[in-house]
């Protein structure tokens, strides 16, 4: 909202907390691999890419029309909150390289 409404995304810490985020289709496609496997077990649903806040921001900006001011305010003693997620079982039962990219996946949101 606020990239559509001030053409600015004002952050904090932005640099130091990360994400890992996975394009809604490929999430279904997931559960509907895993329905059809024989897999016992927990599985981490994601794409394996660790992406900072800052890094998201950028990417909805490139793929705005308008150009947007990203502001990120970093707070020194705020500690790094990173998400490494291991993909070694969920590529048992699907081909993870077949997953959109953050950047297309924003693309096709935006549409």
């Amino acid at each position: 909202d606020q990239a559509k409404l001030n053409n600015k995304i004002t952050l904090k810490n932005a640099t130091k907390v990360s994400a890992d985020f996975l394009y809604v289709n490929d999430a279904a496609r997931i559960i509907i691999a895993a329905l059809k496997s024989n897999y016992e077990g927990i599985l981490n649903g994601a794409s394996g890419n660790d992406t900072t806040i800052l890094k998201l921001a950028k990417t909805i900006s490139n793929n705005f029309d308008e150009n947007l001011v990203i502001e990120n305010n970093e707070d020194s003693n705020f500690l790094e909150d990173s998400a490494i997620i291991s993909l070694e079982k969920l590529q048992t039962i699907i081909d993870v390289k077949s997953f959109l990219s953050l950047s297309e996946g924003i693309k096709k949101m935006l549409l």
